[in-house]
């Protein structure tokens, strides 16, 4: 089923279209084909940055915690000895805003 998903406070657009393209029309009447349309049309015009596949995202972090720790499945020595992060503080830092990105451009003043 094709499906619209606006997000407003971000600016974007999520259209999910089926693997098998052809198809029938959703509740609204829009078909695949609609979508993919509506797409390359969207594609062509300059407010637009990019357009891109995002796949479907799976949480996999109990596998993650064996693969960090030993390699070795359901192995997780550092847990094994009390080590678990429990009362530890992690930062992270960045190196800045990438002024030239077509998002943050002004046409009149540059970025």
């Amino acid at each position: 089923e094709l499906k619209f998903e606006p997000n407003f406070d971000e600016g974007s657009l999520t259209v999910s279209i089926p693997d098998d393209i052809v198809g029938t029309a959703n509740e609204l009447g829009v078909t695949p084909e609609c979508g993919l349309s509506l797409l390359l049309g969207l594609s062509v015009l300059n407010d637009v940055c990019t357009i891109e596949i995002i796949k479907p995202m799976n949480k996999l972090n109990v596998n993650a915690q064996w693969l960090v720790q030993s390699g070795i499945q359901n192995e997780r020595p550092w847990f094994d000895m009390g080590l678990d992060g429990t009362d530890q503080v992690v930062a992270c830092s960045d190196t800045g805003v990438d002024v030239v990105n077509c998002y943050f451009w002004d046409s009149n003043n540059g970025p």
